[in-house]
């Protein structure tokens, strides 16, 4: 039920990758973008970490059968 998403690090990582196509990428601009950089660096570890321990709280839980009703 959870929404899909995107890895904010990987979104910016994209976003990144088309500013280089478009209109290339030098120290100048590279400064200006260092302050949203790191805020889709953290905001992509803390992703990570929360999609980790989903993961492992799902390995932990213990399976159970279902009833599927016949000619289901």
């Amino acid at each position: 039920m959870a929404p899909e998403e995107i890895n904010p690090a990987v979104q910016m990582c994209y976003q990144m990758r088309q500013r280089q196509v478009i209109t290339g990428i030098d120290w100048q601009n590279a400064a200006q973008l260092s302050v949203q950089i790191e805020e889709a660096i953290a905001a992509g570890t803390e992703f990570s970490q929360s999609l980790n321990q989903t993961l492992k709280s799902l390995i932990a839980c213990t399976p159970t059968s279902s009833v599927i009703p016949e000619g289901f």
